[in-house]
């Protein structure tokens, strides 16, 4: 009961022998941090999947939006501070601000931030902590989870039982993932650490 990659492929056809080697198994996600639609403080990194900034409340959006659907990604704080947050944005969203701003719903190591502001949370996001994002664009509801534990301030939080979403009545649009580290690092993790919740499909 362990996970296994194909590395390579050999076929023996009679006297010919055909090989594929170097087999790169498809990845969970296939988005990166775009580069195109950032902001000049922030800066990319390892094939656009790490983003900086020299400055707080600087933010990056993804390549690839999603209107609706059941959708999960994740990232991995590779250094975490208070002002570090990840999650969805609006392409009208503005690239100069952290949280809580018009079609802005990220976390951070101690808040949540969505356009009526910020709330605490109780769990933290240290450095190599992984971020979970799962939205139901549908239902129009977002959860947010620090290593496969889902924030809450309200009892058992569960997107596959649509359970205590963090926040509701998103308003319709195509949302990017996003982020704003915030003089720190932050990376899209490709494959996915955690399995995404029953009925989400990981964000490609």
């Amino acid at each position: 009961n362990i996970d296994a990659r194909l590395h390579a492929i050999r076929f023996n056809l009679g006297e010919t022998q055909v090989e594929s080697a170097g087999f790169v198994p498809t990845p969970d996600v296939d988005f990166t941090w775009n580069s195109a639609d950032k902001h000049a403080d922030v800066t990319l990194s390892a094939a656009d999947l790490t983003c900086t900034a020299s400055a707080v409340g600087r933010m990056v959006r993804g390549t690839l939006g999603k209107s609706s659907g059941k959708w999960y990604f994740e990232v991995t704080f590779n250094t975490s501070a208070t002002w570090t947050t990840a999650g969805i944005v609006l392409s009208s969203a503005s690239l100069a601000t952290l949280g809580g701003g018009t079609g802005v719903y990220v976390i951070g190591p101690a808040h949540t931030y969505s356009p009526a502001g910020s709330d605490s949370h109780a769990s933290t996001i240290s450095a190599g902590d992984v971020a979970g994002i799962a939205v139901d664009f549908d239902a129009g509801k977002i959860w947010f989870s620090s290593n496969n534990v889902w924030v809450t301030n309200a009892g058992p939080a569960d997107p596959a039982t649509a359970a205590v979403p963090r926040y509701s009545s998103i308003p319709a649009g195509t949302y990017y993932p996003g982020s704003a580290p915030g003089l720190e690092t932050v990376t899209i993790n490709t494959t996915l650490t955690y399995t995404p919740p029953s009925g989400f499909s990981p964000w490609a």
